[in-house]
């Protein structure tokens, strides 16, 4: 062993700065009101879980890289999140078919970048009760422990997370429930009343707003929307007088402007920074942030940073020889140098070949365990380690395989060791793919006390962050163990299970939770009775219990979950709908929704495939609105504030409102407009209206609209929102969106020039100004589905961005660019020139059929304003015309002009049926029962189904077919058995009646288990 370097500075010697942990979070509700939410006056609700699984929603956008590294802290790293995850209440009264939980589907859909982020899953909950009319809070927690318990139980047996962590719903608490939590859950994000500050404390039994002697922690909460700079300001106060800070900021995911939120916070942060400099901020998940308080604000009795935190760094060298290194099978040493310019040795995957590497562990504790190796291109992509810890051997593989030859360490995870002698073996037969070169060099060891997560660098005043690059993220296939004080699990019998727990000063558990499910799947806390200093006693009926799962945690956090008794697995997704069967959520098949037009090829519908010149540049729209209610039926002036960079041109546009609130395009929605020519200037910009009059003074809303004609300029913005009543939107390239928590500075004069509204104070400049250009052909589709469109490039930066849009025309012929008028939009990306085909999958409404609509195309808000399309000096598509806009202002038509373009599409009305075959391989002999058909089967179109079976591939092709089924839910007629099923599904239409299948779920009985089992495609 070479042992290389001392590994940290402890406590006694550390240097740092008064620190404020700041804790992100999501309290991740699922609302009536927001998508994916439910109806609170319904007693028995179907949920739509689109907020997780949408990839274009807002998960994406928080979890974006971009949007990640532009909000750090002191340190220059970005933030993390905590995200509290709904369960209980409602949820158990849920009639989903495919049952799951939110907790299973963060994870289902962001767990890389859960991980990789280092966001924290943990625990929501919401004591919701029927009153017999709508779902309300109940009068108290005791009256729905049952449901926390159901829901922490499930948590723990089917996601395998046990929370630490812990925020209410409604922010409610009181001491029944501080005092029901106290015994498993140390870290509650509670406090707020009778706090000066946000020091965390311990509650006490008999007032958990004041320190008292729990030994579990409460920190202060403030909501997300409502921070401000001074309340920042406070607790950086309160560190720079020596009281490190925790302090947990909520929202929800669902909150519309919940991206605006995070940067927000993020600013009133950095902004306390500049005030406080000699105090630090961390972004932590809340069980990060407490740990770190503790390290760092020990309190008497632990045994934070002890003597034996020291040990050093081994290393074990395939150079070391025996005993340390030990080898079977056939290996060879490379005439490459290996680890610190030693040597290394290879075999081949496959061949019965182990490298061995033996250590005398000096001491009992976790220990980071890494692999260094010098990677190349005949390496293995998986090569198997077999560590040997103290609660069991663990298999992790690693990736030795590198484009580039270069030395490279890989982790191998945490373990926990006894003290003396163990040992890692790398297994080359068990190594994949066959045939590779498996690489024996160095495993290197690092002591990792549970207590010493990794240190926090200290920052420079001002830190300049630097992006982090997001590598490629892959699980290792073992679990990495976490830190186990659950010391072993004894005396298991038909009757009683006894739990001992390793006695140690940081242990916070006062009683294990106990995690059980039954046979009717129920979940629910088996009670536990102490029958000694360390142990304790549950019962156990294995005629009743299905699984039962241990779990406990320390002072830090850290959790040990051991399983007891697993049974026969009725459920293998998730579910904590206790209507729910479980046959409907065992095996999911997805599949894209199949509609009727999957039976038949899209056509040339419209052709117009030759050109003879170029349009102008297109350039992606951008500008920005200001909605208002007047106070006067006139306006004299605007005058609104802009940093003008270069001569400029404005025009200043007021406008009629929707009803949803975006600014009305149409022509006569334009109420009067102004423009103005600007030289390099930074203040107000002034844009009067002599003529404009008429306003309705009852409490509508109306818009102005600033636009740049020529020149580049900055619009000065206010965070502060001052006037209440406004709200500030942004189009790119005709997509009008909102900004929540912004207004324009800006003024309005009435017309006997009275200040009638003043929102005149900023502290933003944002959102530049640019000229646009976008073209739009006018079509009349002769089909009810366009399949696709073809373009042609004449022109084109690279790598670009382009949206294709249809919308409504106007009756003068024109193109309508309101933001009522978008049917549909889609995104394509441009590399080259040349023709370029768009799929789409779009449905012309039933009443533009025949008429004239337009296809536009623009640049998105990515785009590189260098992009030409091609078109015909001559009209062969006589219906058509081609028109060209500058910022909906001047639009102008082309004459004699036609894109290159031609259309796919598809008419429903022109079919009559159409099929689907799936197959499915049971991969045993089993009992087939029924199926169920969910889909939109409108008028006299219908939705049928028939079935074959055998027991091999081969024999599927000559079974004999059942009759149809058209019900939407059926057993089958008679018995079938056999391990392989093949259902063709018909989809029929009548007129303009066309079915379309969502889903489609077929259930059989395992004979081995007896258990129902299934597949369902969506």
């Amino acid at each position: 062993m070479k042992k290389l370097l001392a590994l940290f500075l402890f406590l006694s010697t550390l240097s740092r700065a008064n620190t404020v942990y700041v804790v992100l979070s999501s309290d991740t509700s699922i609302w009536w009101n927001a998508s994916g939410g439910n109806d609170a006056y319904t007693y028995e609700n179907e949920f739509d879980f689109d907020v997780f699984s949408n990839p274009e929603g807002v998960f994406k956008d928080v979890m974006d890289e971009g949007f990640r590294n532009s909000h750090t802290d002191s340190a220059g790293k970005p933030f993390k999140i905590s995200w509290f995850m709904h369960g209980g209440g409602w949820f158990q009264k849920g009639v989903n078919a495919n049952a799951i939980t939110t907790t299973y589907l963060i994870k289902k859909y962001w767990e890389p970048e859960l991980i990789f982020w280092g966001d924290e899953i943990t625990y929501h909950f919401h004591h919701f009760k029927w009153n017999g009319s709508a779902w309300v809070m109940a009068n108290s927690f005791g009256d729905t422990a049952w449901d926390f318990d159901w829901t922490m139980s499930q948590m723990i047996i089917d996601e395998q997370v046990y929370p630490i962590s812990f925020r209410s719903g409604w922010n409610y608490m009181d001491n029944e429930y501080q005092n029901y939590l106290e015994p498993w859950i140390p870290f509650r994000m509670e406090g707020a009343a009778g706090m000066t500050d946000c020091t965390p404390y311990h509650p006490s039994f008999t007032n958990y707003k004041v320190p008292g002697d729990m030994k579990g922690w409460e920190a202060r909460h403030y909501y997300m929307n409502g921070f401000s700079v001074s309340t920042s300001n406070s607790f950086f106060n309160a560190a720079s007088q020596g009281k490190d800070q925790v302090v947990c900021i909520w929202s929800h995911q669902n909150e519309g402007d919940f991206i605006q939120q995070i940067a927000n916070v993020d600013q009133a942060l950095h902004s306390s920074w500049n005030n406080y400099p000699e105090v630090n901020f961390f972004y932590c998940g809340a069980k990060e942030a407490m740990t770190f308080y503790q390290i760092y604000n020990p309190e008497p009795g632990g045994t934070l940073f002890s003597a034996s935190s020291s040990a050093d760094t081994i290393v074990l060298d395939n150079d070391d020889g025996a005993p340390v290194y030990i080898e079977s099978g056939a290996w060879t040493t490379s005439g490459s140098t290996g680890y610190n310019g030693g040597t290394y040795r290879f075999a081949w995957s496959g061949d019965a070949s182990q490298a061995t590497w033996n250590v005398d562990i000096p001491l009992s504790g976790y220990y980071d365990l890494s692999y260094a190796f010098l990677k190349s291109s005949n390496r293995v992509t998986s090569a198997r380690f077999i560590v040997r810890a103290s609660d069991g051997e663990y298999w992790v593989y690693i990736n030795q395989n590198g484009s580039v030859v270069e030395m490279g360490e890989e982790p191998l995870g945490r373990f926990h060791f006894n003290d003396g002698a163990t040992s890692i073996t790398l297994d080359a037969e068990a190594s994949l793919p066959s045939g590779g070169a498996v690489i024996s060099d160095a495993v290197i060891i690092n002591w990792a006390p549970e207590q010493d997560p990794t240190p926090i660098p200290t920052p420079s005043p001002t830190p300049s962050p630097t992006p982090t690059p997001k590598p490629t993220i892959t699980p290792l296939p073992s679990p990495t163990p976490t830190h186990p004080p659950l010391h072993l699990l004894t005396n298991f019998d038909d009757h009683y299970a006894t739990v001992t727990v390793q006695t140690s000063p940081d242990i916070y558990q006062l009683q294990p939770w106990v995690a059980v499910r039954n046979y009717d799947d129920i979940y629910s806390r088996m009670d536990t009775q102490k029958i000694a200093a360390d142990t304790w006693r549950f019962s156990y009926d294995k005629t009743q219990i299905d699984t039962a799962v241990v779990s406990v945690c320390d002072i830090y956090g850290n959790v040990s979950m051991k399983e007891v008794r697993d049974g026969s697995r009725r459920i293998t997704t998730q579910s904590e709908f206790h209507r729910c069967n479980p046959q409907n959520v065992n095996i999911e098949y997805y599949a894209d929704k199949a509609m009727l037009i999957e039976s038949s090829e899209a056509v040339p519908v419209l052709s117009q495939t030759s050109f003879t010149s170029s349009t102008e540049v297109i350039t992606r729209s951008y500008w920005i609105g200001q909605t208002f209610i007047p106070q006067a039926t006139g306006i004299s002036r605007i005058a609104f504030g802009a940093t003008i960079s270069a001569p400029s041109r404005f025009r200043v546009e007021v406008r009629n409102a929707l009803p949803s609130g975006f600014p009305d395009d149409n022509p006569d929605g334009l109420l009067s407009f102004s423009e103005t020519a600007l030289i390099e200037t930074s203040g107000e910009v002034e844009a009067t209206f002599p003529d404009l009059d008429g306003l309705v003074l009852d409490g509508r809303s109306y818009i102005f609209l600033i636009k740049i004609l020529s020149g580049s300029a900055k619009i000065r913005l206010s965070t502060a929102n001052p006037y209440p009543e406004g709200l500030l939107i942004r189009a790119y390239s005709l997509d009008w969106i909102t900004i929540p928590a912004f207004d324009c500075l800006f003024r309005i004069y009435d017309q006997a020039e009275n200040l009638s509204i003043d929102q005149s104070s900023h502290n933003g400049e944002a959102y530049i100004t640019e000229k646009g250009r976008f073209v739009s052909q006018t079509i009349v589709s002769p089909v009810s589905h366009l399949r696709g469109v073809g373009l042609y490039i004449t022109e084109a930066l690279g790598n670009d961005t382009l949206q294709l849009q249809i919308r409504k025309a106007l009756p003068d012929g024109f193109p309508d660019f309101s933001f009522d008028a978008l049917l549909h939009k889609q995104s394509f990306s441009v590399s080259s020139i040349g023709a370029v085909d768009i799929p789409l999958n779009w449905t012309i409404p039933e009443e533009w059929r025949g008429a004239s609509l337009a296809y536009t195309i623009v640049c998105s808000e990515t785009g590189k304003s260098l992009l030409k399309l091609g078109h015909a000096e001559e009209n062969p598509y006589e219906e058509g015309a081609m028109f060209v806009s500058e910022d909906l202002i001047n639009v102008t038509k082309m004459p004699d002009n036609d894109l290159y373009f031609q259309l796919l599409g598809v008419d429903y009305n022109s079919l009559t049926s159409g099929t689907l075959i799936y197959r499915f391989d049971a991969e045993a002999v089993v009992d087939w029962k029924g199926a169920e058909i969910k889909g939109d089967i409108p008028g006299e179109s219908s939705i049928k189904t028939r079935y074959r079976f055998a027991n091999t591939d081969e024999y599927l092709e000559a079974a004999p077919w059942t009759g149809y089924y058209n019900s939407a839910k059926f057993d089958f007629e008679e018995k079938y058995s056999s391990r392989f099923m093949e259902c063709e599904i018909l989809l029929e239409a009548s007129g303009d009646h066309i079915p379309t299948l969502d889903s489609f779920e077929i259930f059989y009985l395992k004979k081995s288990e007896a258990i129902f089992r299934g597949f369902m495609m969506h």
